[in-house]
């Protein structure tokens, strides 16, 4: 239902359905080599995007495991493949990970970018039961849900983090939106995120960007952006 001002709440109960696995691991014991490599052998074959979160450090290595999922999931179907994932990869998770409406947050550095890796793989959507989503109660009114604009935001990375810029017709102009959705207020990425980002972007389109015209794009924007900050 939306609120008195027609804005939308995002909480369990508005939310209809989601498209994307997202488990959060905050107490790896091993090391972060270990833990990429229980989750490749866990997920081999499958699209996946693993990224540290804001709290990462080397001392203390805190990993987002983002799993694309071959069809949307209602709240039931979303923690039973959340903990099936969970249970294939063998470690301890953040339960918050089953909070039907948590909100998940994109790659951002606090310390040295280098310590910040990323690991992108691209092969099968994860297979989930197939569910109706969930449908607005008490009207026979169709139900359109309005997000919010930084889970939009986020969603819209992701995907083009998975497959790319487009064809060669678009691709300028898919760069252009999406170094500007990493630069937007509500994402806020640092200069050396984004641009890695913007890299892995490309490299999984079809046919990429030559690196040349990515830099002199992307260096556009940025500077664009940054005058914008003042």
């Amino acid at each position: 239902m939306p609120e008195k001002n027609g804005s939308y709440k995002r909480n369990n109960s508005s939310l209809i359905y989601r498209d994307l696995i997202f488990l959060d691991y905050d107490d790896i014991q091993g090391t972060t080599e270990d833990f990429i490599e229980a989750v490749s052998s866990a997920l081999f074959g499958y699209s996946y995007i693993l990224y540290p979160t804001i709290k990462h450090s080397i001392e203390k290595p805190r990993f987002r495991l983002v799993v694309k999922s071959n069809n949307v999931m209602n709240e039931a179907t979303y923690k039973q493949v959340v903990k099936e994932i969970a249970d294939k990869i063998g470690l301890p998770f953040d339960m918050a990970s089953l909070t039907w409406s948590q909100l998940q947050g994109l790659p951002v550095t606090t310390g040295d970018p280098a310590t910040y890796q990323k690991v992108v793989e691209h092969g099968l959507d994860y297979p989930v039961p197939k569910v109706e989503p969930r449908a607005k109660q008490g009207t026979t009114e169709r139900y359109k849900p309005r997000v919010s604009g930084q889970r939009s935001m986020t969603m819209r990375i992701i995907d083009t983090l998975f497959n790319g810029f487009g064809d060669e017709g678009g691709r300028n102009v898919a760069l252009t939106r999406f170094v500007g959705l990493l630069f937007n207020k509500w994402v806020d990425c640092d200069l050396e995120t984004a641009y890695e980002l913007t890299k892995i972007a490309n490299s999984v389109t079809v046919e990429p960007l030559p690196i040349e015209e990515l830099d002199r794009t992307f260096s556009s924007i940025a500077r664009a952006e940054y005058r914008k900050r003042g």
